[in-house]
């Protein structure tokens, strides 16, 4: 009775591991993995239980419990290994559509920093600061304080931005 039992289990295992593959055939979708896998469950569930069904009715085991024992070991381990090789599979290609998707999103960042460099160089080569190159100091009040600080303002904004890039670079 326990080698039978053990032969159960070892199908149960056998039959997962046929079904791993048959989740691994449906992403991405492969319809002919898929018809595949579900061929391999339906022809090991059925010559499974079958024998189990034959060996237990019958109350005949092939073998010495012993051997048969062992034989269920052998083929759960199998079978589980086989499921880790499946999911081994799935992880890889999961690590490869990430890289992927690494990948465009670098390209995106690389291409919104030459945007944003391109915006910077449009704006401070407007040359806003020219309106003020005529002044006097005499002649200077609070009006033109409140005009000059958003130049003053983005001025330093550059510089550091400058700064930061620079420090960066140095590690």
């Amino acid at each position: 009775m326990e080698a039978l039992i053990a032969r159960l289990f070892a199908s149960v295992y056998t039959i997962k591991a046929s079904y791993a593959k048959l989740q691994m055939a449906q992403n991405p979708y492969n319809n002919e993995a898929i018809q595949v896998a579900d061929q391999a469950i339906v022809e090991e569930t059925g010559r499974s239980i079958s024998e189990l069904k034959r060996a237990f009715l019958k109350k005949e085991l092939d073998l010495s419990p012993q051997v048969t024992l062992m034989l269920a070991e052998i083929q759960e381990q199998q079978s589980i290994m086989k499921t880790y090789e499946i999911t081994i599979k799935k992880l890889e290609a999961d690590v490869d559509h990430k890289q992927l998707d690494i990948a465009l999103l670098k390209n995106q960042l690389h291409e919104s920093l030459a945007f944003n460099k391109s915006l910077e160089k449009k704006l401070n080569s407007s040359g806003a600061l020219s309106l003020f190159k005529n002044f006097q100091l005499s002649a200077l009040n609070p009006t033109h304080f409140v005009q000059f600080l958003p130049y003053t303002m983005r001025s330093v904004r550059s510089f550091m931005k400058f700064m930061i890039r620079e420090i960066e670079s140095a590690h």
